[in-house]
């Protein structure tokens, strides 16, 4: 039941695509929720977090740590953006001068150089 949770996790299919191997998935789906609901994940997690950081085959210092906080870090190179994220126009602050205020724009092309080919 924990692996077709972390395969789902790690594959991203839709639950009723669950591998058979599983088992049924509404099984393993029901499960999950009510772990999730219950607090059995972080619980599990915890533990794992706590012997790891140990570092002690027999967990002589585990059982001596009651709890211990995690911060999470996520890495941006796995986060997508919103689709309109990027682009976006900026508004300056007030104070800031627009760029080339005072400065006038003239057209360069057929009108200044003359029309190619004439002559």
């Amino acid at each position: 039941m924990i692996n077709g949770v972390l395969f789902r996790a790690r594959t991203g299919v839709p639950w009723p695509d669950l591998p058979e191997r599983y088992g049924p998935w509404q099984t393993v789906y029901e499960r999950h929720r009510r772990w999730s609901a219950d607090g059995t994940w972080q619980a599990i997690l915890q533990e794992l977090q706590i012997e790891a950081d140990a570092g002690d085959p027999d967990g002589a210092l585990a059982r001596q740590v009651d709890r211990q906080e995690w911060a999470v870090n996520i890495d941006s190179t796995s986060c997508r953006a919103h689709q309109h994220a990027a682009g976006a126009p900026r508004m300056p602050p007030a104070d800031h001068p627009q760029k080339g205020a005072g400065r006038v724009r003239r057209q360069m092309g057929a009108r200044r150089w003359g029309a190619h080919g004439a002559g």
